[in-house]
C-alpha cells in the first residue's frame, strides 16, 4: 500500500479506515493472515528539495516517513500479522522500523526484501 504521512490527509484517512476494518475483520473472524507491504515513494516536491537525489530521499527522508506511517496506521487499528518493508539500506533505519512496528507490545513478523 502506498501511504504518505505528509501527503493527502483525506486519502490517508480513507485508506487507514479501510485497512483498519479489514484488520479487525481478519483478526476476529478469519484464519487468514493479514500481510501488509508499506510503500512510501518519493514525491516530486520531496525530490526537488533534495535536488533530485533519490538516494538522499531513501536515506534521509523515507525511514522517518515509514515510522510515521506505521504509527499512524496503528492508530487507525491497522494490525498486520506480517509486514514487508523495503527501501532501507542502514541497519539503524531497520531497527527504527522494527521498534515502531512492535511498539506497545505488538509482535508480528517483519520481512525485509532486497538490499542495495
Amino acid at each position: 500500500m502506498r501511504y504518505k504521512p505528509d501527503g493527502n490527509q483525506a486519502l490517508n484517512q480513507r485508506q487507514a479506515a479501510r485497512l483498519g476494518r479489514l484488520s479487525a475483520y481478519l483478526g476476529a473472524t478469519s484464519r487468514s493472515k493479514f500481510i501488509f507491504e508499506l510503500l512510501v515513494p518519493a514525491e516530486k516536491r520531496q525530490l526537488d528539495r533534495l535536488k533530485g537525489d533519490k538516494r538522499a530521499y531513501d536515506q534521509e527522508v523515507r525511514p522517518r516517513l515509514m515510522v510515521a506511517a506505521i504509527e499512524e496506521l496503528q492508530g487507525a487499528g491497522v494490525e498486520p500479522d506480517v509486514s514487508k518493508i523495503e527501501g532501507l539500506d542502514r541497519r539503524e533505519d531497520c531497527e527504527k522500523i522494527v521498534a515502531a512496528a512492535r511498539r506497545g507490545g505488538r509482535d508480528y513478523e517483519l520481512h525485509r526484501s532486497g538490499s542495495r
